[in-house]
């Protein structure tokens, strides 16, 4: 996994991740997390496996979590616990692409006003998964300084005959427990409902909601925007949690959806706002978005260029420390193969701009500094 962070500006978005993995329940059984923050949210991953295997193992109450505070600081409001479920349909097959490998890779770029967080689920098993051209879900998620109350979710598929085919969104607006008057709305174009009357199905031009309360936490809820003119059916049900199933058409392979919210706001305002100017506001931006990463590349050249300096020339280690011998001389030449390799991979990923390409070969790099002080170490021993 590779992670990326520059020092921010006033005004900018931040973004860290960590990754952690433990041994849990057991001999051979593991539990991956990875959480990110990025601006005012954090998503939570987390997924239990066996060492020697991708598949996730799901017999207890959160084996698998993927969770969104938004925002960090109201806590719930989105799931913590399961805010997106994504349907895909693979090899024939259809399956939670988020809830059937554990999560293979998760990517972060830092761009001074936007931040970006890409993971990255396996559709097929660890020995086909590492192929370039093997099945794959992606979720890029995009916070822009500008839309602060927003994150924009790109959900992808890739490689074979991979399709979405439902999302599947959790959320309980304003707060997960509250007392019996309590009651949960949803609100759209030309409807308003009380989920206590049983499931309702949106009309099928809608392009987003707002979920609320009434008689008590009624001044925080979320908003939901998505892409109409892909979806098939929408359906919202529960009076705890919130679910939103959003069917998609036959033969989507990429959709983009908008998580929002509203804090200390009666809900007939944030609603009538919602309604009158934000929904066409945020579904106008959804079209608009450029989700190519804007890349470092000052950066990237630097440290290529670094590692070059180090480990181009063939010439052996400071006689002072090192004698020139034999396998001091061996060792220094593979390591010069080794970085031509790295940077003509990296040249080549610059040239067509392919963020994995670069990632990689800045991170092979990396690899190959560490491992040259090592080698050099042995040798001084």
């Amino acid at each position: 996994m590779f992670w990326l962070a520059v020092s921010a500006a006033a005004g900018d978005v931040s973004i860290t991740r960590s990754d952690t993995e433990e041994k849990s329940r057991g001999e051979g059984f593991w539990r991956s997390r990875t959480a990110v923050s990025i601006g005012a949210a954090n998503i939570n991953y987390e997924g239990l496996h066996r060492k020697d295997s991708s598949e996730l193992i799901q017999e207890k109450y959160c084996d698998r979590r993927f969770g969104l505070l938004w925002p960090k600081e109201k806590g719930w409001n989105w799931s913590s616990e399961s805010f997106l479920k994504v349907a895909v349909n693979s090899n024939g097959k259809n399956f939670d692409g988020t809830g059937r490998y554990i999560l293979r890779e998760c990517q972060t770029l830092a761009e001074g006003k936007r931040a970006m967080a890409e993971f990255i689920w396996p559709l097929a098993d660890a020995s086909s998964a590492e192929e370039k051209d093997a099945p794959g879900l992606r979720l890029r998620v995009l916070h822009d300084s500008a839309w602060k109350e927003w994150l924009f979710v790109r959900i992808s598929v890739n490689g074979g005959d991979a399709l979405l085919k439902e999302l599947q969104l959790g959320c309980y607006p304003s707060c997960s427990s509250g007392p019996p008057e309590r009651e949960r709305w949803i609100l759209f174009p030309g409807g308003h409902k009380n989920m206590g009357s049983g499931k309702v199905t949106l009309p099928s031009e809608t392009a987003g909601l707002a979920y609320h309360n009434k008689y008590q936490q009624t001044r925080d809820g979320c908003f939901l925007v998505y892409q109409p003119n892909e979806v098939e059916e929408v359906k919202v049900a529960g009076t705890y949690g919130v679910g939103t199933a959003i069917v998609m058409k036959p033969g989507i392979r990429t959709t983009v959806l908008a998580l929002g919210y509203f804090l200390d706001t009666p809900w007939e305002d944030a609603g009538r706002m919602f309604l009158s100017e934000t929904l066409s506001q945020v579904s106008a931006q959804i079209d608009r978005i450029d989700w190519s990463p804007v890349l470092p590349l000052t950066e990237f050249d630097s440290l290529i260029a670094r590692t070059g300096r180090l480990l181009e020339s063939p010439a052996p280690w400071p006689e002072a420390v090192i004698p020139v011998t034999p396998p001091v001389t061996a060792a220094r030449s593979a390591a010069a193969k080794s970085f031509a390799d790295v940077k003509t991979a990296y040249e080549q990923a610059r040239t067509t701009k392919s963020l994995d390409g670069m990632l990689a070969a800045v991170r092979d790099a990396a690899a190959l500094r560490e491992k040259n002080a090592e080698d050099a170490l042995k040798l001084i021993e």
